[in-house]
């Protein structure tokens, strides 16, 4: 399959037109291999925005020097008293860059983090999958961490789900939906819209990125497992929806604190005050979808 792609990326995923914003904070051990990483890419991106979010290292240095004399590469530094945030200032960092930074020619916009490989195919692949099928909303490969100095796929991965590290949009899918969702959880009510909308979302295990930072290890354990449970009360989840979801944190540690960390501070949300961004309609296909999927899982 994969040796097919590019062929077919050749014919028409090479017309295509794309950008890409990549959020940077502290990534002067990584930043200037991605770079190296792009520049190779059979299918350059039109315009690729550094958004360097308040680094204290040398981070923006390296990106200068790596971009001198390439055009294509933007560096744009934020210069708010407020800085680096993880979660839903992701989304507003990605929001901010698409609407400020990118025009309306663009055929597909796609979020990379600082901190990853894949092969010179990558983008040119992608884009041959938005070339054929009209209705891909959102495509990605697959990530890759090492363990015990292998390159294996990241326990988390699901065929049905691209990693927020390496998403792609379809251009004219982001304007439907108004941008990303600014929320914990941004990364997985995309495809929650995608789906309520009737397009398709596309993780290509042909497509293997190496993520030298595995998932949670900048963020730390415990602020993630109580970002999922945040993110599930912004996405409408029900109650049995979100225990559903909170219960994979015990995946992660600290042992099994991971769930009731999550499911305690949705809870505290539920009962709370706080609006969410779904609407009543797109909450009650989000959380049938949680609870279908999981009902497939268990019996197939």
């Amino acid at each position: 399959m994969r040796d097919e792609l590019p062929i077919f990326a050749c014919l028409t995923g090479f017309k295509m037109k794309y950008a890409i914003v990549t959020p940077v904070f502290n990534e002067e051990s990584s930043v200037g291999a991605l770079i190296d990483c792009m520049k190779a890419q059979r299918l350059r991106p039109d315009l690729w925005i550094l958004y360097d979010d308040g680094s204290r290292d040398r981070t923006a240095e390296i990106i200068r020097e790596k971009a001198e004399g390439e055009g294509w590469i933007r560096l744009v530094q934020n210069t708010a008293e407020k800085k680096h945030m993880a979660g839903g200032n992701i989304a507003r960092i990605f929001n901010h860059c698409y609407r400020s930074y990118l025009d309306q020619g663009y055929d597909f916009i796609g979020k990379l983090d600082a901190d990853l490989s894949f092969e010179p195919d990558y983008f040119s692949s992608i884009a041959g999958h938005f070339s054929r099928d009209e209705k891909l909303a959102i495509c990605g490969g697959i990530c890759l961490v090492e363990v015990d100095g292998a390159w294996v796929i990241e326990k988390i991965t699901n065929k049905d789900h691209v990693r927020g590290a390496l998403k792609c949009y379809r251009r004219s899918f982001l304007e439907m939906i108004g941008g990303l969702r600014e929320i914990d959880g941004w990364d997985a009510v995309d495809e929650m819209l995608a789906k309520f909308n009737g397009f398709k979302v596309l993780a290509d295990i042909d497509l293997q990125v190496k993520h030298y930072r595995p998932t949670d290890r900048k963020t730390g354990h415990l602020k993630a497992h109580k970002m999922t449970g945040r993110g599930c009360y912004f996405m409408g989840f029900n109650l049995f929806a979100a225990l559903i979801s909170c219960s994979k944190r015990i995946k992660y540690r600290p042992p099994l604190i991971g769930p009731f960390a999550a499911y305690g501070t949705y809870l505290s949300m539920f009962f709370g005050k706080e609006k969410r961004v779904v609407t009543r309609a797109e909450a009650r296909f989000i959380s049938r979808l949680v609870i279908r999927n999981a009902m497939k899982k268990v019996f197939g």
